[in-house]
């Protein structure tokens, strides 16, 4: 069985509300996957207090943090960078780490850090991210790897000759 938990836009008080209601019954909230609310954003997880500053809520985290063993947090956002945003929060990306016990950020996904290298159809696409891909099984999810996606990779990919596009040839993605 695979359960992911698809946490929307949903805010503090949300996640709060939920875990009162669930507390008793945590396999409701249990998870392989969790895409990070509000695009990794602070107020999902933490509220400001009277002097402006964010304090974590113990329950939305409790909510968020029912982890089925080797779970992957994934973050729909820009890359989260080191420092004080909102949205996506580096504070907020610390959380999610320590949910899942991950010291090297293996699987905390973000699909804008994920592009191997440019895309190869158009120099405007050079920025573009990379999806990120799971097998479901019986035995739970598995992170699929993205494939070379340039020809800046070429021993990686397979050059297959079609004639027709601005190349004069298509890249197979195959590994």
């Amino acid at each position: 069985m695979n359960r992911i938990m698809l946490g929307g836009d949903a805010t503090v008080e949300v996640w709060d509300r939920i875990w009162q209601n669930y507390q008793n019954n945590t396999d409701k909230l249990s998870w392989h996957i969790l895409l990070a609310p509000h695009h990794c954003a602070i107020d999902a997880i933490a509220r400001k207090n009277k002097d402006g500053k964010y304090e974590y809520s113990e329950n939305a985290l409790n909510a968020l943090g029912q982890v089925i063993s080797d779970g992957f947090v994934v973050s729909s956002s820009k890359e989260i960078k080191h420092n004080d945003d909102l949205l996506p929060s580096w504070e907020a990306k610390q959380k999610y780490l320590g949910m899942l016990k991950d010291a090297d950020e293996a699987r905390f996904l973000n699909p804008d850090t994920r592009a191997n290298a440019p895309l190869l159809y158009s120099p405007l696409q050079d920025d573009k991210p990379e999806p990120v891909v799971f097998t479901l099984t019986k035995e739970g999810p598995s992170l699929d790897e993205p494939a070379p996606a340039s020809p800046h990779t070429p021993h990686k990919i397979v050059p297959v000759e079609t004639g027709n596009d601005e190349f004069g040839y298509k890249w197979n993605m195959k590994v």
